[in-house]
């Protein structure tokens, strides 16, 4: 009994909380959606004519995937939401990568959702083979009522779990299977799969899937049957073909075209061997006519034309292409502070684990810096191509840490990750990043010229998330490396800018004007579709080459030399060097110093800053500056919805410069209490400063 009370008041208390979100929500909408809503016309667009010349050969847009061709079409506007105007029959199409937008679309999509698409499969089955498909068009292609009644007649046999579990030794079979190919495929020295082994999971994937639509195996892994093989092809091409014709501009919709002939041909023969399989199928029902039915088996006895729909729906989708952690990380912190207020200790900070897993997972999510820099200092083969000594090169490891090649579902937050112990996932997949490009993670740099205040950092993060989590409990609101060449390009044939089209994009109305530094690199290297991209210098500027190849990054770090060389803070260096060089003399500092007056300085402060016995001496004092932070959150969140406010992050960048001030200056800088103008203005200094800097360096500067 006392169970189930308690049971009763958590659920009451969690829709109470419900409720209230609920209705916090609507009000946010109303004054959001209502309020302040624009007309329709005025959603961003962009040039019908210039659009369609982008996806003609030679256009940034030709040959696209669509991932990437709605990554890149929202990169180059700028915006969150874009109208895409019809043209050859389309209609009008709205991209949003909005996710409030996504929550009022679902919320409002009503009892039978519509959803566009797949008009290649409805014009297929309603016009070009009407005769054989008749009212039944099968959920890719139907919609409205159609679509409904469809649903909710295959629902309970194609979701119930008893169902799938009927396929549980069929599919085990199919995955041994799976085994026995990779085993078979691999390169027996290095144990490397080919590199068309994509294409073996897919086969795998369609394996399994049709085990269930057509209750029998297609051949597929162990490449036996030429009708399962075909069928493979034809599944590939009617993907192609969707692409050409529904995504890029086409005429089919006006007349015939070629495309368009061919991929009815290729349908058809489709549906020629999906009946030769069902046949089958039904012919194994009859021989063994025992236990539990099979799906295929059910969905025949409902209507045999949803037998044969929902196998081409099935087979088709089967080649189409934090609060746990937060629980978990409270509990090893309580561990160490059993009260909010109980101090840190050398021996508490010893075993944090899970908390340092966090904090690396953290960083490779929402990365602190964007890119690593360096100046060669010989001549280098990057992505194929000879890049000659003393070229500024950026390393965009920022667009790695979000890349599946290098990090198990890197959209997850999985700090398990980065233990030496490393569970699987809910889903049973490994997190271990051993096979991870050992060059793909460099959050602090490498090498001599690696970051100074790393241990530093490390410990404010350490101390300030273990202080935030003990006292509250945070929520939110909701590339494929290139094939090395066998000789290297000359440096003239990296891919490039035009100078002038890039000063126009700088000014007023660009596509790069006003963007932060992490934005306009990207969108740079995504607007060239290139890896790696050459920035010819403007206003007495070097050339400069960018890069997101992590074999690129190897290759810059293992040849950096003694003193690694790196651009950047010009600005700073003018100041010191030219504007008070009476005051600074010939300690530039480690920012802007090169060659041996960098490496004469870093020798001599490593010991200094790098030991952890020194850096272990600021334990109390940054300790107390982050029990002062949580004190200033108390103090400045809203009482009711213990939101923070807009401009939380100008507080976390005060922490930030308040830690680093007790150490470079043993003294607080009286930034988080407020208590200290000269602190106060020297913050805002450095935020003009930073500003500054992109300005006269980043951008073209006269």
């Amino acid at each position: 009994m006392s169970q189930l009370k308690l049971f009763t008041n958590c659920l009451r208390t969690r829709l109470s909380i419900g409720l209230q979100q609920q209705l916090q929500r609507l009000k946010r909408d109303y004054v959001t959606s209502t309020a302040a809503a624009k007309p329709f016309k005025e959603i961003p667009t962009v040039n019908t004519f210039k659009l369609l010349l982008n996806f003609l050969p030679g256009g940034k847009y030709y040959k696209l995937d669509i991932n990437e061709l709605t990554k890149s079409i929202l990169l180059d506007a700028n915006t969150d939401i874009l109208l895409m105007k019809g043209m050859f029959g389309r209609s009008s199409l709205v991209l949003t990568q909005n996710p409030d937008d996504f929550e009022t679309v679902f919320r409002h999509e009503g009892t039978w959702p519509y959803r566009k698409g797949f008009e290649l499969v409805h014009y297929y089955r309603t016009v070009h083979r009407k005769e054989y498909f008749g009212e039944v068009v099968g959920l890719l292609g139907s919609q409205h009522q159609d679509w409904g009644d469809m649903r909710s007649a295959v629902n309970p046999i194609i979701m119930h779990p008893k169902n799938v579990k009927l396929y549980l030794g069929s599919l085990d079979r199919i995955n041994q299977q799976f085994i026995q190919r990779i085993k078979t495929i691999r390169n027996t020295e290095t144990l490397e799969m080919p590199v068309d082994f994509k294409n073996e999971i897919s086969a795998w994937a369609l394996e399994s899937v049709g085990m269930v639509a057509l209750n029998c195996q297609l051949g597929l892994i162990d490449k036996t049957n030429a009708k399962g093989q075909r069928y493979f092809e034809l599944l590939q091409e009617f993907l192609d073909f969707a692409v050409a014709l529904e995504v890029n501009p086409s005429l089919w919709r006006k007349f015939k075209t070629p495309k368009l002939r061919a991929a009815m041909k290729s349908l058809d023969e489709g549906l020629e061997i999906t009946d030769h399989f069902i046949k089958l199928g039904m012919q194994r029902i009859k021989q063994n006519s025992e236990g539990e039915k099979s799906v295929l088996e059910k969905l025949l006895a409902i209507n045999p034309k949803y037998a044969l729909v929902m196998a081409l729906d099935m087979l088709a989708a089967g080649v189409d292409t934090h609060p746990e952690q937060q629980a978990k990380l409270r509990a090893e912190i309580r561990s160490i502070l059993p009260q909010k207020d109980t101090p840190f200790t050398e021996a508490s900070m010893r075993n944090l684990p899970y908390l340092r897993a966090c904090i690396k997972e953290s960083l490779r999510l929402y990365p602190l810096t964007l890119a690593n820099l360096r100046t060669t200092r010989q001549e280098l083969v990057l992505s194929g191509y000879t890049v000659p000594a003393e070229t500024d090169v950026i390393m965009m490891h920022v667009n790695l840490w979000a890349d599946a090649q290098h990090f198990s579902q890197p959209e997850q937050f999985i700090p398990e990750r980065w233990l030496r112990e490393q569970p699987a996932t809910a889903d049973g997949c490994p997190v271990a990043t051993k096979s991870t490009h050992p060059f793909a993670y460099l959050p602090f740099g490498f090498g001599p010229r690696s970051c100074i205040g790393r241990r530093i950092a490390e410990m404010e993060l350490e101390i300030g998330v273990a202080r935030l989590l003990r006292n509250f409990q945070p929520s939110k609101r909701d590339y494929v490396t290139k094939t090395k060449a066998v000789e290297p390009k000359p440096f003239e044939a990296m891919p490039t800018v035009n100078n002038f089209r890039l000063l126009i994009d700088f000014m007023p109305g660009g596509r790069y004007y006003n963007l932060d530094l992490n934005d306009m690199t990207r969108n740079m290297l995504n607007n060239a579709n290139s890896d790696i991209l050459l920035l010819k210098g403007l206003f007495g500027k070097v050339n400069m080459v960018l890069t997101q190849n992590p074999d690129d990054f190897e290759i810059v770090f293992r040849h950096e030399g003694a003193w690694p060389g790196r651009m950047g803070f010009e600005l700073m260096n003018h100041y010191r060097t030219v504007h008070r060089k009476d005051y600074f003399g010939d300690v530039i500092g480690l920012v802007s110093s090169q060659n041996k007056a960098w490496g004469d300085m870093r020798s001599a402060v490593n010991p200094i800053i790098i030991h952890p016995k020194n850096v272990k001496l600021y334990l109390g004092s940054l300790d107390r500056i982050n029990e002062q932070f949580i004190a200033r959150i108390k103090a400045i969140r809203d009482p009711q919805t213990l939101e923070m406010p807009a401009d939380f992050k100008d507080e976390i960048s005060a922490w930030t410069l308040e830690s680093v001030g007790m150490v470079a200056l043993d003294c607080q800088l009286g930034l988080i209490d407020r208590t200290n103008p000269t602190g106060l203005r020297f913050f805002t200094l450095l935020q003009e400063f930073f500003d500054l800097s992109a300005e006269l360096e980043v951008k073209p500067s006269i």
